[in-house]
């Protein structure tokens, strides 16, 4: 049975999905909004063209998406922190 389970709150500017358009992986998360948002959504196949037509912009991405897994890192551990403290 699958849960739902809010594992992270997003910002104005959130980048998601990057990892399985690297990757090729299946996606590990739905994405839900709790209101209004504006999404923009590229197709892997879109990103990569975007990616080889422009250094400038496949550097920025790389530098985003690294401050994004080192935040969503840094959630995951303070949340198992917080999970093996004694009630």
């Amino acid at each position: 049975m699958k849960r739902n389970v809010a594992v992270a709150t997003l910002r104005a500017g959130a980048i998601i999905g990057e990892m399985t358009c690297a990757t090729g992986a299946p996606a590990t998360a739905t994405l839900g909004a709790m209101g209004v948002c504006d999404a923009h959504v590229l197709s892997t196949e879109r990103l990569r063209a975007l990616l080889a037509a422009d250094a400038h912009f496949a550097a920025e991405l790389k530098l985003a998406s690294a401050a994004a897994m080192r935040q969503r890192l840094r959630e995951t551990a303070d949340q198992a922190a917080a999970r093996s403290q004694p009630d």
